[in-house]
């Protein structure tokens, strides 16, 4: 218990210490770019996220699970690393390909797919990333929480400064490429625990297909994920920056931001404490059922509550996190709420579904809501403008809500 609560103290740490360097970032861009500057992070963010999906949450995911098992050889360990890291690479490089085959697609809104210094240090900085990540995948599954959550706020520290000398200068390009490069830098860190403890020690015997075929198994969630998520994600942005310009986007944008905030948290402390439980009370359907009322009604009351209070203080909130500019948006932030707040019940519901390992499921449930998110947002925002898509995203909760709970009947009832 005193083991699991220092590692869950580190893990703590170290995601209200991202948070804070995220919420100076986003000022910082605020202060500098105004609602433009808001709107191009988040649709940059949202471009890296699209190369390292895959990468982080599906085939990392897989290195760690076989890193971790106890009857997995040394041998098999750095087999499985190998493997993982081409598998890293082979995504990376499809995955560029595919951006700049549609640049005038993905990059349009930064005016920068045609400057070759930036689009060299955007591979060289992505490509640095996900060798971060793939290195801290591997601490991780040594169940080193403490380096891990001090590497990770060493990389939100260093943005913060990356930012904080570059946005003066009042080129928003730079300072976008200046977030990424920050971020890869890490991989400083990340390398030099590596070679110390011997992670990266040079890999014997040959790689099987057994090692692609098993790490490959994790790559289909995370592509439902990448395509129903971020994809998505990023086709409404644009659509917004499209239709209704920078300036609306950004004061949506920065309610989404504030959203994304409370939510990680929330996300992570998900993660720690109640899917384990979860996952281990899935055959007792008595005892999971008390489990979940009892979480349920801890989360409602929190979760109303804060969201409430939010709102309530929305003005001040608004010109602390970013500017004056930005207190408009505290008019689409009803709807924005409501629909986080079915989002939580869904995202606690959906923990079920993973718990049960009925991944088609998932992916379908996912597909679905994307597909009846992008049809509401075009319906809805022809008649009520940038208002029309928080709104859309109220609908799209509450609805796959109340298909979870269907869904999961039989346990919750």
């Amino acid at each position: 218990m005193i083991d699991f609560l220092k590692k869950s103290t580190w893990s703590f740490s170290s995601i209200i210490i991202k948070s804070i360097c995220s919420l100076a970032t986003n000022k910082l861009f605020a202060i500098y770019f105004g609602a433009t500057g808001i709107t191009l992070l988040a649709h940059f963010q949202n471009l890296i996220s699209l190369v390292t999906q895959v990468p982080n949450d599906g085939i990392n995911r897989g290195i760690i699970k076989y890193w971790s098992g106890e009857n997995v050889s040394a041998v098999e360990k750095q087999k499985y690393l190998k493997a993982g890291f081409f598998l890293n690479i082979g995504v990376l490089v499809i995955t560029l390909i595919l951006l700049f085959l549609f640049r005038s697609y993905f990059f349009r809104d930064f005016n920068f797919y045609f400057n070759t210094t930036i689009i060299t240090f955007l591979i060289l900085g992505i490509t640095l990333y996900i060798v971060h990540l793939l290195l801290l995948s591997i601490i991780l599954s040594f169940q080193k929480i403490k380096v891990y959550a001090i590497i990770n706020a060493l990389g939100s520290i260093l943005v913060v400064i990356a930012i904080l000398i570059v946005a003066p200068k009042g080129n928003l390009n730079y300072a976008l490429l200046a977030f990424l490069i920050a971020q890869s830098f890490s991989v400083v860190f990340s390398l030099i625990y590596g070679f110390h403890k011997g992670i990266l020690i040079p890999v014997k015997g040959r790689i099987s297909l057994k090692e692609y075929r098993k790490l490959g198994g994790f790559v289909l969630m995370a592509l439902s994920i990448l395509v129903f998520g971020k994809v998505t994600d990023f086709f409404i942005r644009d659509y917004a920056i499209q239709s209704f310009g920078m300036l609306h986007t950004g004061l949506w944008q920065s309610v989404v931001k504030l959203s994304d905030g409370y939510m990680m948290l929330f996300i992570n402390t998900v993660g720690i404490v109640y899917y384990p439980q979860v996952s281990s009370m899935i055959f007792n359907t008595d005892d999971l059922r008390q489990y979940l009322r009892d979480v349920f009604k801890i989360v409602v009351i929190i979760s109303v509550t804060g969201l409430f209070l939010i709102y309530i203080f929305r003005e001040p909130i608004l010109i602390i996190l970013y500017n004056r500019e930005f207190i408009p948006a505290g008019d689409l932030m009803p709807m924005q709420f409501l629909g986080d707040f079915f989002c939580i019940i869904a995202y606690l519901l959906t923990y079920i579904i993973s718990a049960q390992a009925r991944t088609l499921t998932f992916i379908l449930l996912q597909a679905a809501s994307a597909i009846f998110y992008i049809f509401l947002v075009y319906a809805i925002s022809s008649n009520l403008g940038i208002e029309g898509i928080p709104a859309a995203h109220a609908i799209r909760y509450f609805v796959l809500a109340i298909i979870l709970i269907i869904l999961n009947k039989r346990i919750l009832f």
